[in-house]
């Protein structure tokens, strides 16, 4: 039984459970017009919850991205074939308010995901849960905070002269870069075990420009690359340019939304391409030579870029042979 059972609930075949996911609880709407109920967000409480999930077979299970939270409950779902959908938080919550929900709790955020999904005609995920894409992404979660705490470490040791302090920073930087590249090895080593991960590393890390931070970014947070379409792929990076027109006013196009830690590591790699690669660098020295701010030509070679390793990846080729095939036609 759920930790908190509310009056009996009516389903149909069309409905979407909507499921607000917190550290340690579930809440559940089965459909919008249900009350909710409440599981435990542990092994027990999802057994429970998948079991009655299963009971009505709903056409879709729609769920917030929330991380680490809702992994248990995602692998129970996949385990079980039961259809299912992480959607940005944000889209949710503009919905809610487009409802005219400006409240927020547990039971309500539930019911208006199960609202969204059924208004706006959300469709399972086409993606199976990867352990080893998931052991990708939280080491990257890690070496990411390692990094971090290495560079602040860095950046006060230049400040310090007393040799004691200095000394002691010293060690503290050391033990971060090894740490960092014990966990740089572990990640090689899941990817080096799988064909498929591999043969993805090596194209992307064929192109001038991506290196292995880029790469491993690319592999653990967009598993989509080289099955979707450009324009989806662009605006789940959140660099697909949105329009802001209010009658004959035009306005500047700005880049909102998407995966944060993908689109940082494509900065880095438009930055290293505007340099280094002919292709992203006489992309962006056009776009300067007509007075295109720097910003804005490195936001647009990073949507380049994506597009470009998407095409790659759906053709299966490495850099030179894309540029070849490309040249060819």
């Amino acid at each position: 039984m759920p930790i908190v059972s509310s009056s009996s609930k009516k389903f149909n075949p069309n409905s979407v459970v909507g499921v607000d996911i917190s550290k340690s609880t579930l809440e559940v709407a089965f459909s919008y017009d249900s009350n909710t109920e409440t599981y435990a967000n542990d092994d027990n409480g999802i057994k429970k919850l998948v079991r009655e999930i299963k009971k009505i077979r709903p056409r879709l299970v729609l769920m917030e991205s929330t991380g680490r939270y809702g992994r248990k409950l995602i692998s129970g779902l996949d385990r079980s074939k039961v259809p299912y959908k992480l959607e940005n938080p944000k889209r949710i919550r503009d919905f809610s308010k487009a409802c005219g929900k400006m409240e927020k709790t547990d039971k309500i955020d539930a019911k208006m995901i199960s609202f969204a999904g059924e208004k706006l005609d959300l469709q399972p995920s086409r993606y199976q849960i990867d352990v080893d894409i998931l052991e990708i992404k939280d080491s990257i979660s890690v070496r990411n905070i390692l990094k971090k705490s290495h560079t602040q470490v860095s950046n006060e040791l230049t400040l310090i002269e007393n040799k004691f302090l200095r000394k002691t920073l010293e060690n503290v930087i050391k033990e971060y870069e090894n740490s960092i590249k014990k966990i740089d090895e572990e990640i090689m080593k899941i990817i080096s075990s799988r064909d498929d991960l591999m043969h993805k590393y090596e194209v992307l890390t064929s192109v001038p420009g991506v290196g292995y931070v880029t790469a491993i970014v690319v592999i653990g947070h967009c598993p989509e690359l080289g099955s979707i379409e450009r324009n989806q792929l662009a605006k789940l990076a959140g660099l697909a340019p949105i329009a802001q027109d209010s009658g004959t006013k035009k306005g500047v196009r700005t880049i909102q939304g998407g995966r944060q830690i993908l689109r940082n590591a494509l900065f880095m790699a438009a930055i290293s391409g505007s340099a280094h690669n002919a292709k992203i660098k006489q992309f962006y020295e056009n776009l300067t030579s007509r007075n295109k701010p720097k910003k804005i030509a490195i936001i647009a070679c990073m949507r380049k870029l994506l597009i470009l390793l998407n095409a790659m990846m759906k053709h299966n080729k490495t850099w030179l042979e894309f540029c070849a095939n490309v040249k060819e036609q």
